[in-house]
């Protein structure tokens, strides 16, 4: 019988421990240097569902996708197309530690991202400048 309620035991308290590393990535988070780089992490089922906001390389817009992931050894991992991504939670800072860079929780004082929507004209000089004048 108490080696029932052993295996009981053991099994709740890996399942709690399991349990506080996930809760440990939902939620949102802000890149630290860059208010419009984002992850909204929600669980799915025993995996984890990612959605990432980024700038464009390309165009003034905001990059939206939402990834497959899963956690293991309490690294959470991105399936980005072609490639694998790794996130960890450091438990010193509250961060989320990425290769680009780290995501802290969002405050009441953060600024709404802000893409710039119109670009500067660009000035091309004069021909006639150039032009040699008699």
């Amino acid at each position: 019988m108490k080696t029932i309620y052993l295996a009981i035991f053991s099994s709740l308290v890996i399942s709690a421990c399991s349990n506080s590393a996930s809760n440990d990535y939902v939620g949102k988070w802000v890149n630290v240097k860059s208010e419009c780089r984002t992850f909204e992490i929600e669980k799915n089922g025993a995996n984890f569902l990612v959605k990432v906001s980024e700038p464009s390389m390309f165009s003034r817009e905001l990059k939206i996708q939402t990834v497959p992931a899963s956690l293991k050894d309490e690294i959470l991992r991105l399936e980005i197309p072609g490639n694998v991504v790794a996130l960890s939670f450091n438990k010193n800072t509250g961060n989320l530690v990425t290769p680009k860079g780290d995501y802290r929780r969002p405050t009441e004082k953060d600024k709404a991202c802000q893409i710039p929507t119109t670009a500067e004209p660009i000035k091309l000089p004069n021909p006639e400048d150039y032009r040699n004048k008699p």
